[in-house]
């Protein structure tokens, strides 16, 4: 199932509108929802935390999607706005306890 994802929540100031928004599955909507993969904003790939091992025991599959690259729509218009995904991106940092997010991913 695909499902529509904020990048800014809602609560914290995130538009209803298309730069606010990914078209995610639902697993993936989940895993953004509670820190556990993000968006990098400069070279528009995924990085999946370590925690989902840490605290899971779990994630092998979700580590093969990290460093894939997002192919976004040529309509500027409709791409996610770099200051939506560096928001997320820097929360993401935060729940990882500041640390770099290039972990090795084994």
């Amino acid at each position: 199932m695909l499902q529509a994802a904020h990048i800014r929540p809602h609560h914290k100031g995130g538009e209803n509108e298309v730069r606010n928004g990914l078209l995610l599955r639902s697993d993936l909507h989940t895993l953004v929802d509670h820190h556990y993969l993000t968006i990098e904003p400069n070279d528009r790939t995924l990085v999946v935390s370590q925690r989902l091992h840490d605290d899971f025991d779990n994630g092998k599959y979700y580590y093969e999607l990290n460093g894939t690259r997002l192919a976004y729509p040529d309509n500027p218009l409709l791409v996610p706005s770099m200051d939506n995904l560096s928001y997320r991106y820097e929360l993401f940092k935060e729940f990882e306890g500041g640390a770099s997010t290039s972990h090795s991913l084994s």
